[in-house]
């Protein structure tokens, strides 16, 4: 299927908030890895650029034809070094965020998603497609994702490196609720896991976002709550959400006096947060969202 849309263009069209009448990008320290993820990751989708899991290799020299992509694509070209971290690109893609938004939301204007009234930021299509490309109209961001996760299809790879920069940027939150979160985690991280370069550049996501929640919660003062304290609040409301009569019900995880309830707190005492998620089949925990609000980008080109 030809591609309507980029990977950074996709990923914009989730964050978008229009009930202020503008661009209120929320997750916004979180979306600004993962748009940076999101160039690098479709930089390697056109051959541009490859990795290992540590350092971003440049491929082909030949611009892309998309404003946003080829304008990163040169930053990496006359940076003068052939191989930089995906840290360090992650990191300086970021800083240019507000350059970049400016870049998605002409385009998306231009390919008639978007269009602007009043100052006001409005959709020019149905939320659930988008308009026909060649003889097939596509199914809109929001709703493939979610479908993909609640199927057993195979993905294509644009979907992979999607469902990877939610899943390592803490913001399936976009596409699904907490109990769907829950429920589909495995499938998500199934997901995340099938290509090679999303995974090197998705790691470095998340190693980014947790180190933000990290510096993010220590800078709150002494005498907050507590690890403890905090996972205390999660299984409550575990408890209350699949009705669990004794705390003898809940997993491990949450169930004090287990070795992994131990896991746990050493969890959030690194993170800050016990708003997580544990897949037990990947013995990992998961940041399920990292809200911290940004600053509203106008909409304005």
């Amino acid at each position: 299927m030809e591609n309507f849309l980029t990977v950074p263009e996709e990923l914009y069209l989730l964050a978008l908030n229009e009930s202020e009448g503008n661009v209120q990008v929320t997750h916004y320290r979180s979306f600004k890895v993962a748009l940076s993820g999101a160039i690098l990751m479709n930089l390697a989708l056109e051959n541009r650029i490859d990795s290992d899991m540590h350092n971003i290799i440049l491929d082909k020299k030949e611009a892309v034809g998309d404003q946003l992509l080829d304008s990163a694509f040169n930053e990496l070209r006359l940076s003068g070094d052939d191989q930089k971290s995906i840290k360090y690109w992650i990191d300086t893609l970021a800083s240019r965020t507000e350059i970049y938004n400016s870049i998605l939301l002409q385009s998306l204007i231009q390919k008639g998603v978007l269009k602007i009234e009043d100052k006001k930021i409005l959709w020019v299509f149905s939320a659930q497609k988008y308009p026909v490309v060649g003889d097939k109209e596509i199914e809109a961001v929001h709703s493939r994702v979610r479908n993909l996760i609640f199927s057993d299809e195979i993905p294509e790879v644009y979907d992979i490196v999607l469902i990877s920069l939610l899943f390592n940027s803490a913001m399936l939150d976009l596409v699904l609720s907490d109990q769907e979160i829950d429920k589909h985690i495995y499938r998500i991280e199934k997901i995340a896991k099938m290509d090679m370069i999303g995974q090197s550049i998705g790691k470095s996501i998340e190693e980014t976002v947790v180190s933000q929640l990290i510096s993010e919660f220590s800078k709150l003062v002494k005498g907050g709550k507590s690890a403890e304290e905090k996972i205390q609040e999660t299984a409550d409301e575990a408890m209350k959400k699949y009705h669990l009569k004794s705390t003898d019900e809940l997993p491990d995880w949450l169930k004090k006096g287990t070795d992994q309830y131990k896991k746990t707190v050493a969890f959030v005492e690194k993170t800050g947060t016990a708003d997580i998620i544990y897949n037990a089949r990947s013995d990992r925990y998961i940041v399920k969202r990292y809200a911290a609000i940004g600053p509203a980008f106008s909409g304005e080109i």
